[in-house]
């Protein structure tokens, strides 16, 4: 399923550049993604793997306020679904 959204995102990602900056985070192990730190508690903060590594699809949204701080305005997670 994630990867499904990822292949989908890549023909409209030159469209989303020009008014948004568009993030992608994996637990996935691609050469790519190896190279970047698997460190902190993002995936844990945001409920997208718990504390056993069942990892869960999930889609955040973040805006950058008039002084620069990040703030997290919402994430949606299959099982928030009927």
């Amino acid at each position: 399923m994630c990867t499904m959204w990822i292949d989908g995102f890549n023909g409209v990602g030159h469209h989303l550049a020009q008014n948004v900056d568009f993030v992608i985070a994996a637990a996935a192990d691609p050469p790519p993604c190896a190279t970047t730190p698997a460190t902190g508690t993002f995936k844990y903060d945001l409920l997208n793997e718990d504390a056993d590594g069942k990892q869960d699809s999930t889609i955040s949204v973040f805006t950058r306020v008039r002084e620069g701080t990040l703030r997290h305005v919402y994430s949606a997670h299959p099982w928030m679904a009927e």
